[in-house]
């Protein structure tokens, strides 16, 4: 229960820019928040079990790359072609702390 007061606490802050982005990313860090992942459409046929609800949550021991991290997934490079990262537009090269949701998503055709 302390754990959940502290996340609050720690939310309200960082909503008034009283503390630093990535003092909060490591108390998520240190207090066991997970790297998110999710995948859309044919992405998802790469990770045997993919629960779209839930994603795939992974802790990762260091900090790695959105292209390292996808080939930890077995998803090739070349069928990505959106990354976004807590709401934001990033390349394969952005590196990844372990707190972050992840959507990556594949070129969609129609017409």
């Amino acid at each position: 229960m302390c754990l959940t007061y502290l996340l609050i606490f720690t939310i309200i802050l960082a909503s008034n820019s009283l503390i630093p982005e990535t003092f909060i990313r490591q108390i998520l860090k240190d207090n066991g928040m997970p790297l998110k992942i999710f995948l859309s459409s044919t992405l998802r046929k790469h990770v045997p079990g993919y629960d779209p609800a839930k994603g795939v949550v992974l802790s990762p021991d260091k900090e790695i790359t959105v292209a390292e991290l996808c080939e930890q997934m077995n998803i090739p490079e070349h069928r990505i072609k959106l990354i976004i990262v807590d709401g934001k537009n990033k390349s394969l090269a952005h590196v990844l702390t372990g707190v972050e949701r992840v959507g990556l998503f594949p070129a969609i055709g129609g017409g």
